[in-house]
């Protein structure tokens, strides 16, 4: 019984940190040598023209079926960044919440929206530029960052397929073992990672993981994407929305005033 449990709860919390982080792998290749602030990969010349950087990210379960949607959108040249997600609150009440991280990362705006995806209100807080590069609070990906991901040489490269509509897709295959950080106790888990990379984009299209723990292989969760280049600039735009300011929120500084 002291198994199930460690596995039920193993699960639940590695599906709501993929949740949390945005189109990332839960392991990557040689990740004891990633520094502790982020590396941001810089957008080429053709990527700067293209516009705002949108992601929808939609989980799946093992039958098929949609479960949590996220959207993100990103400008790779002023390193403004959204993200939309639906939030539960104590009293049990759901409703969508916008995060922004604006003014080069030094600005986090936190937007409660209704049902319908109308403002209601907000709160906002400065960041230290030392605060802004944590890769806690900087949980987005640019088209550039995944890119860099997926190029890695330790991926395997498991050949090519088409989708239904036809594009060619590259089939990638990776595998570790989860830090000691995040290791359930008395357990060592390996976690595989099946990718599919659009070719003539280089971003990702389905991601399905796997954990084995002593031995035995189950399903943990799968990611379908949607990355595409749109115009709107707005989708960054506060005016009207009334602000609250605070000197520090609970999600980045563990208290909130």
């Amino acid at each position: 019984m002291k198994k199930i449990v460690i596995s039920t709860l193993f699960v639940a919390s590695m599906i709501l940190a993929s949740t949390i982080v945005m189109a990332k792998p839960l392991i990557t290749p040689d990740i004891s040598s990633q520094p502790v602030s982020k590396v941001v990969h810089q957008p080429t010349d053709k990527q700067s023209v293209d516009g705002i950087e949108y992601t929808k990210l939609t989980q799946l379960e093992e039958d098929g079926s949609k479960g949590v949607v996220i959207e993100s959108w990103v400008d790779p040249i002023t390193n403004d960044k959204r993200v939309d997600s639906i939030v539960k609150e104590s009293d049990g009440t759901v409703h969508p919440r916008s995060n922004y991280l604006l003014e080069d990362g030094t600005k986090w705006v936190q937007v409660d929206r209704d049902k319908n995806g109308n403002a209601i209100s907000g709160k906002y807080c400065s960041l230290t530029k030392e605060e802004s590069q944590d890769p806690g609070v900087d949980m987005w990906d640019t088209f550039a960052d995944l890119k860099f991901i997926y190029s890695k040489p330790e991926w395997k490269n498991e050949g090519m397929t088409s989708s239904k509509d036809g594009k060619k897709l590259l089939n990638l295959y990776g595998t570790g073992i989860l830090e000691d950080n995040i290791q359930p106790e008395g357990c060592s888990v390996n976690v595989s990672e099946y990718v599919q990379i659009q070719e003539d984009t280089g971003l990702p299209v389905n991601l399905s993981v796997y954990y084995e723990e002593n031995g035995v292989k189950s399903f943990m969760y799968a990611e379908a994407y949607e990355c595409k280049y749109i115009q709107d600039k707005d989708v960054f735009n506060l005016t009207d929305i009334p602000l609250t300011k605070y000197t520090k929120l609970q999600f980045i500084h563990g208290e909130e005033y």
